[in-house]
């Protein structure tokens, strides 16, 4: 898993693929809370609207309802580094 962040357009971008594939489509799940998909409509990333610490415990449940091989992202130990 890899997980990266634009500050200025304050955004977080967790790449659970674990090497780079194609993204064929993504689905809004909501205003900030987006899923990208391969060809075989596999989860390859999830886009945050926000940045890590304002990710929320709604946005993550959004993402694992519908998608349920990602719900490992609702331990945020996992990916999410906790600020120094």
């Amino acid at each position: 898993m890899y997980v990266s962040y634009d500050t200025e357009a304050r955004a977080t971008y967790v790449q659970v693929a674990d090497v780079d594939v194609d993204i064929d489509r993504t689905v809004e799940l909501s205003e900030v809370v987006m899923v990208d998909l391969d060809a075989t409509g596999v989860p390859v990333g999830v886009e945050f609207l926000v940045l890590p610490g304002d990710v929320s415990d709604v946005m993550l449940r959004l993402v694992a309802d519908r998608f349920p091989a990602l719900s490992a992202l609702q331990d945020r130990s996992t990916w999410l580094l906790p600020a120094s």
